[in-house]
């Protein structure tokens, strides 16, 4: 009960480097006791990209806006956490990996973790919540990449309303590479 005790228990965690570490850290992130959520945060932060997966399942607790920064801190490694968790069965979670994965794709210099981002917010087109659909079909935008344009003409018809209207934004600020998918939703029966 007392924090002396449980930092102690948290800088003895970081000098064994047992399996379980990171998760026990994140586990004590958001501790009421402000000493040991500071512990925890400056441990998870001295793991470094050991620290990655157990802050993506993080994302799903209620410091996961938090967990978040702190895994976007990690750069580069944290795009192959941030996949596997827009793919996590919380929507909570996949909510906060896209938008994780659209913040790494606009600051990462290296074009593996950028084609890794944009292929996992593709995948996240076909999400189960619409309001990850539609951060999905939106967050395309930010990459210019014409590809997108194939993979937004299907959502156009999706049965949410913020999904198709996602698509279509991103599609108008496309430009040419949209033009053909446009123009065939124009054929289409349906008015919406």
């Amino acid at each position: 009960a007392k924090s002396e005790y449980r930092v102690g228990a948290i800088d003895a965690l970081v000098e064994l480097e047992g399996g379980g570490t990171a998760e026990a850290l994140a586990g004590a992130l958001g501790d009421a006791d402000p000493a040991v959520d500071q512990a925890a945060e400056n441990a998870l932060r001295g793991l470094g990209a050991e620290s990655a997966e157990a802050l993506a399942v993080a994302l799903a607790a209620p410091i996961g806006d938090r967990a978040l920064g702190l895994l976007l801190d990690l750069g580069d490694a944290s795009a192959e956490p941030l996949g596997n968790a827009a793919q996590h069965e919380d929507e909570t979670c996949r909510h906060r990996a896209i938008s994780g994965l659209l913040d790494l794709a606009n600051t990462t210099g290296d074009e593996t973790a950028r084609e890794f981002c944009f292929r996992a917010i593709l995948a996240a087109l076909g999400d189960r919540a619409p309001a990850c659909r539609a951060e999905a079909a939106f967050g395309l935008a930010t990459f210019g990449d014409p590809r997108a344009a194939r993979a937004l003409a299907a959502p156009l018809k999706d049965g949410d309303e913020s999904v198709r209207t996602a698509c279509r934004n991103t599609l108008r600020g496309m430009g040419s590479p949209a033009a053909p998918f446009l123009i065939d939703a124009l054929a289409d029966r349906n008015p919406n």
